[in-house]
């Protein structure tokens, strides 16, 4: 698993070449809103400041305290390596007893994806390099699951899926600019609607 913070989908940027998105790609790339849903960007909790307060708190409590717990986690993982395997077996099992049954092949691997994310916080909260309650990794990591399916359209295999209508809309003006470009370059082949005249 990777993480990007881009801020154009892998969608949105194959479209703009006019192609478009695979179903295995989507699987493998995991697009997900950083709006947490409560009118604060990327933020949930205020924590009594507003957006803007917080981030800039954020940044400077990164300035003064940061470091890698990864070699203690990684030590932890050394030495309790026997239960590394139940712990995702178990958060695996819940994350995909809690999708429809008729949740596709593809859903399902994401699902493992962020049922393995889940998993890992929680044996960092197990190792003592996490500080969290140990529910709430669980908790988001479902949450973003949920956020990716509604953001999909559901659980049918992608390419059983009606792509909303702003995707639809985007990629046939992408499309268009293209079209635009080319007949105001004179190219020799232009659809008879669009003449270096009436391109606009």
């Amino acid at each position: 698993m990777f993480l990007s913070t881009g801020e154009v989908t892998l969608e949105s940027h194959l479209a703009s070449i006019g192609k478009r998105v695979k179903a295995g790609q989507q699987v493998r790339v995991i697009d997900l809103s950083a709006d947490a849903g409560a009118q604060m960007g990327v933020f949930n909790q205020s924590h009594g400041m507003n957006a803007a307060d917080l981030a800039d708190h954020l940044k400077q409590q990164s300035c003064q305290h940061y470091g890698s717990l990864a070699l203690d986690w990684l030590r932890y993982l050394t030495k309790h390596s026997a239960q590394v395997r139940p712990v995702f077996q178990n958060v695996r099992q819940r994350f995909l007893t809690s999708l429809s049954p008729e949740a596709d092949g593809q859903v399902r691997r994401v699902a493992e994806k962020f049922a393995l994310l889940a998993s890992a916080g929680l044996l960092a909260i197990q190792a003592k390099v996490l500080d969290w309650p140990a529910q709430s990794v669980e908790a988001a990591c479902l949450s973003q699951l949920n956020q990716w399916i509604l953001a999909r359209g559901g659980v049918a295999a992608n390419e059983d899926q009606w792509r909303p209508t702003t995707d639809l809309l985007i990629e046939s003006a992408a499309n268009l600019l293209w079209w635009r470009v080319k007949c105001e370059n004179q190219a020799t082949y232009c659809p008879p609607i669009c003449s270096p005249q009436n391109a606009y």
